[in-house]
């Protein structure tokens, strides 16, 4: 592993809840929240860069693409900021000569259940399936790697979505498992003392990627008292990337790809369904729906980003 991506959305941080919180324009509520993004991103990095990567690219991936403070990640850490009206969008920058990817921040598609800011893109449609299935961001950009040859080694986001990546590829490692996945990490790769360190530090360091959720492991399965749990809930979560790295394979973490794409967008308005409807390719099939059929990935994320 030298060269890694994470791409970093918010709506998956820890905590958060409401919309405002994602807002630039609310700073009351929304900058604990991009400072949380930050603190989880630079968890990210740490964790790859101990497991070997010497260049790691970020893309921050939400709404403006300016919520990542630069000041607050690693030096070795390239932030893409802004758009560059790809198609790749949030992935932007990723390419065939990296070695991994890694998703911080993300949350459930439109219509899942669990996360109260589940969407897919932007608020504007009721959801968008690919072959039938309620598809998230996670989903959209899982592809796009695939379709570069590029594994997807951990996933960071709501529990929802932590569980939706369980069912479509249990080898790749989810929040949920990051006590576990940290523990064998430090056995299968030296780590240990490192680990033993960082939960030590883990509460003045504030990298706390999920951390309920390895507090309640923490606290449920290892016995650990509450004031042990705390640290060690902080520590592990920042080995869980690493961890991710050091134990899976390439072969067993591709997000799997299919020979041919049906997606389906319901819109919230019909003039959105009437209006994606002329886009090449597409046909309007209800007073809010569209849908679009293709064999490469890259066709469909350009349908998804003229039409959404």
């Amino acid at each position: 592993m030298k060269k890694l991506f994470i791409s970093a959305d918010i709506e998956g941080t820890a905590g958060i809840v409401n919309w405002n919180e994602t807002e630039r324009s609310v700073p009351h509520d929304y900058d604990y929240f991009a400072n949380q993004m930050t603190r989880e991103v630079a968890a990210a990095c740490e964790g790859a860069h101990d497991a070997g990567a010497e260049e790691i690219g970020v893309k921050d991936a939400h709404d403006s693409a300016r919520n990542l403070n630069p000041a607050k990640l690693p030096e070795y850490a390239r932030v893409y900021r802004g758009w560059a009206r790809h198609p790749y969008s949030m992935m932007f920058g990723l390419d065939e000569t990296f070695d991994g990817v890694v998703f911080t921040g993300y949350h459930s598609a439109a219509q899942m259940p669990g996360n109260p800011l589940s969407h897919t893109m932007n608020t504007q449609n009721n959801f968008v399936k690919v072959n039938g299935m309620l598809a998230p961001e996670l989903m959209l950009n899982s592809l796009i790697a695939s379709s570069l040859g590029v594994p997807v080694y951990c996933v960071c986001g709501d529990r929802g979505l932590c569980e939706w990546m369980n069912e479509i590829n249990p080898n790749i490692a989810i929040v949920v498992l990051g006590a576990e996945l940290g523990v064998k990490a430090a056995g299968a790769s030296g780590y240990a003392g490192h680990i033993i360190f960082r939960g030590l530090c883990a509460i003045v360091e504030a990298y706390l990627i999920y951390w309920a959720t390895v507090y309640y492991i923490a606290r449920k399965y290892f016995k650990f008292s509450r004031e042990w749990a705390v640290p060690m809930a902080s520590g592990i979560s920042i080995c869980g990337v690493s961890a991710a790295i050091a134990t899976n394979k390439k072969e067993d973490c591709m997000f799997p790809m299919s020979d041919k794409y049906h997606l389906e967008i319901n819109f919230k308005e019909h003039f959105k369904a009437y209006e994606g409807g002329f886009y090449p390719g597409a046909k309007q099939t209800g007073s809010r729906t569209i849908e679009f059929e293709c064999t490469d990935w890259l066709d469909a994320m350009r349908f998804l980003h003229f039409v959404l």
